[in-house]
């Protein structure tokens, strides 16, 4: 089968509900801006690895639902009007989304739009005028899973959070079953407000790793919205 030519464009059209969109694309605004990735995302939520990649793609219909959010608004410190339009003109969005391969064949996904809104709203290079019609362009690319984005937050070292994590081990923080949020909340109580998740990611992966990890943690466990649930597996035998 012939290879799809570089420059080859696809164009789909979809519709979304004003509050969907907003809600999807100013959180990835909030998610670049903090310096995390996708991934790290997906995981602070407890979901699959590549969740909050599929949710960002316009293509496809994947969305946060409402404890979703609650998460989200917990992980940026941020509140309900930070990722929702405090007044919206419309019900829904007819996207126009034009889809390519860009760099190394990674999908860029160009997404067009027209609509009136009331206020302003800078979002990189998507703006809406008050009261005016216009079209903007807001470029969307795929993230993979393993891309570390600069940031301003503060990274401790592996070391050191591994260092606190083995602590949390030793005593009874994990002798019942954590979220991601709750490891990541604890750790902020260490390290800071401004605390970075990745290395507390990369040890707790380590710990559940069978294979090339020390398995300390088991993370099989689902609590009753499907999140990842961690707890010391030496206590997983006392039941």
């Amino acid at each position: 089968m012939a290879q799809p030519k570089r420059n080859q464009k696809t164009h789909s059209k979809i519709t979304i509900s004003t509050v969907e969109f907003y809600k999807i694309y100013m959180v990835m605004f909030h998610r670049l801006a903090s310096g995390y990735s996708a991934y790290e995302q997906s995981f602070l939520l407890g979901k699959t690895d590549l969740f909050v990649r599929d949710v960002e793609n316009p293509l496809k219909s994947k969305r946060y639902n409402i404890d979703d959010a609650n998460y989200i608004l917990l992980i940026y410190n941020l509140s309900w009007k930070d990722i929702i339009p405090a007044e919206a003109l419309q019900d829904n969005y007819q996207l126009e989304v034009t889809s390519y391969p860009g760099d190394k064949r990674i999908p860029v996904y160009e997404i067009r739009k027209s609509a009136k809104e009331s206020g302003s709203v800078l979002f990189r290079n998507f703006t809406l005028d008050k009261n005016e019609e216009k079209s903007e362009i807001l470029i969307v690319t795929e993230e993979d899973k393993h891309v570390e984005p600069a940031t301003q937050l503060f990274l401790s070292t592996y070391d050191d959070v591994k260092i606190y994590i083995d602590k949390l081990l030793i005593g009874i923080f994990f002798t019942e079953p954590k979220r991601a949020l709750d490891i990541f909340k604890q750790c902020q109580l260490k390290f800071g407000i401004t605390f970075h998740p990745r290395n507390m990611i990369k040890v707790l992966n380590f710990y559940t790793n069978k294979k090339s990890g020390v398995p300390k943690l088991d993370k099989e466990r689902r609590d009753e919205f499907g999140r990842m649930l961690f707890v010391n597996s030496s206590s997983m035998h006392l039941h």
